[in-house]
């Protein structure tokens, strides 16, 4: 499921090749702003340094946590030598000292700091934001940073020479929609159920892609019951970060989703048999014209004439049609008003309904 998100999603692929560009082409800084539950973290790493490491630049991609040292400290322990270290002056500070050293490894590095705190991602930004500075005024070149960030610290102020790169800026949920349909498609099942899956895990899921993912492995007990399913995910499953599903929705919201997920699948599927239907008893149809209906309404034309209406006149012999044509109709009369009053249809009605396809 991975490899689809983050390898055939246009958008997620994307985001990647931004963040490689914005470092290796650009040459800047970057603050990357990732979601409590991102993705496949590690799928995302990976794929990170196999670009980079493919790509134009000579500096090499390191990684360090954020929350040992303050900022500019702990990469001045990483990166000058016993000797070299003796040559800081704290009047100058740790970022102009490390920018203006030109006998330091960190200049052949990309440095990716992760773990970094929220109430030290100000910090941090300072540090990247007055290297940066500093750095330009010897002609540029040196190390590069990529900062990553909590997404609760979205909001923070944006900082000069350093670009910022937010995932949800970049990921929309027209992607997780994407990748549901794409998730879906690999199950062996009928095109219509796939993309009623696709649309009722949509629904519920939402940007939560993770969750996607475990709602189409499951699957067939997601569609026969998706808060039941959703209640053994929580129990049963764990994050690709080994962290627990923590799902908040209720019976009711959930029931809510699927009748959204029904209205816009189901509602086109009757229109579609309407029309069938209409075409095949064209001339009966004609024959009853004008139809009275509604507040004291008529149907003037055949191909006008809603579910509703075609049932009744075949109950009361106003035209004559075969049991099959019969039963789907009261079928689909019957699917239609639930639909219209809120309730939702079962798995076997929804299924019954595609197998008249």
């Amino acid at each position: 499921m991975e490899d689809i998100w983050w390898k055939q999603v246009t958008n997620a692929v994307q985001f990647i090749e931004k963040m490689v560009e914005t470092v290796q082409e650009k040459e800047k800084h970057v603050a990357l702003e990732l979601p409590e539950n991102m993705p496949w973290y590690d799928t995302m790493i990976q794929l990170t340094e196999e670009k980079m490491r493919g790509g134009s630049s000579e500096r090499k991609l390191v990684f360090m946590q954020g929350d040992e040292e303050e900022a500019g400290k702990s990469i001045f322990l990483e990166f000058c030598s016993g000797d070299k270290q003796t040559e800081y002056n704290p009047a100058v500070g740790y970022a102009a000292f490390l920018a203006k050293s030109d006998d330091i490894v960190l200049n052949e590095r990309i440095v990716w700091i992760s773990g970094i705190p929220r109430d030290r991602s100000r910090e941090w930004m300072e540090f990247v934001s007055e290297y940066a500075s500093s750095r330009k005024k010897k002609g540029g070149g040196g190390g590069i940073f990529i900062l990553e960030l909590q997404e609760s610290a979205v909001g923070l102020a944006k900082k000069k020479g350093v670009q910022m790169i937010s995932f949800h800026k970049e990921i929309s949920r027209y992607d997780s929609v994407v990748f549901n349909m794409l998730a879906a498609s690999s199950i062996k099942e009928p095109a219509n159920l796939k993309e009623y899956l696709a649309e009722l895990i949509s629904n519920i899921a939402g940007s939560d892609i993770e969750l996607g993912a475990q709602c189409v492995r499951r699957h067939k007990e997601f569609l026969t019951d998706p808060y039941q399913a959703l209640q053994r995910i929580s129990l049963e499953e764990l994050r690709s970060s080994g962290k627990q599903f923590n799902i908040a929705l209720n019976p009711e919201e959930v029931k809510k989703q699927i009748w959204k997920a029904q209205i816009k699948i189901i509602f086109p599927l009757i229109e579609e048999f309407r029309g069938r239907f209409v075409d095949r008893y064209q001339e009966q149809i004609r024959g009853q014209l004008p139809i009275p209906y509604a507040f004291g309404e008529e149907f003037t034309v055949a191909d006008e004439v809603e579910v509703g209406t075609l049932y009744y006149m075949a109950c009361h012999d106003k035209i004559h049609v075969s049991r099959k044509d019969y039963d789907c109709l009261k079928m689909f009369r019957e699917a239609r008003n639930d639909l219209a009053h809120l309730s939702t249809l079962s798995q076997q009605e929804m299924k019954i309904i595609f197998d008249a396809f």
